[in-house]
């Protein structure tokens, strides 16, 4: 699974297309398990000549972000099961969440039927997700709702009164200026 991670294996995953989907589908769900926490901290505390001999332990997060951009690949990501992104929107790591939302821009919602109904709530909510780039990538998302309108807009609405730090910042030093 660590080989998902590699430029040289990115254009194999490229290359497999959408026989690739089951196995980043299971990417996606996977979890760092207790013997994994337990190796993590025991490889930190071992010599590097140890170290070196072992291999480095496998960050999960960083999987289930490279499977999410993976999926993206409008090439690669046809036929997702669509509880399989709905769960990765509530993954702890807001790069995973972004690139489940960019899977949905790209591949999903383009071709969306019926299920496109069933992901706007999950739209939403990740439209007011604390990160930044992800709320962006929500509200591009939201760009394949506009027969919803009455939904979306006071979201939006919402999002634009919200004034983040550094925009307040921005707009302080201006006025200084």
């Amino acid at each position: 699974m660590k080989d998902l991670l590699t430029p040289q294996a990115d254009v194999k995953w490229r290359a497999a297309g959408t026989g690739a989907v089951p196995v980043l589908v299971n990417a996606l769900a996977k979890q760092t398990g207790l013997l994994d926490i337990a190796y993590s901290n025991a490889w930190a505390r071992m010599p590097v000549s140890i170290q070196s001999n072992l291999p480095a332990p496998i960050d999960s997060k960083t999987i289930r972000m490279a499977a999410a951009g993976l999926l993206a690949d409008p090439k690669i990501g046809t036929n997702i099961p669509i509880p399989a992104l709905t769960n990765a929107l509530m993954d702890k790591s807001w790069p995973v969440r972004f690139n489940v939302l960019a899977c949905l821009a790209n591949v999903v919602l383009p071709n969306a039927g019926s299920e496109k109904a069933q992901l706007l709530p999950q739209i939403l909510m990740a439209s007011t997700d604390p990160e930044m780039m992800v709320r962006m990538q929500a509200f591009n998302c939201l760009g394949f709702y506009k027969e919803q309108s009455e939904e979306i807009v006071p979201t939006l609405t919402k999002a634009l009164g919200t004034i983040t730090p550094m925009f307040a910042f921005a707009q302080r030093w201006r006025s200084t200026r």
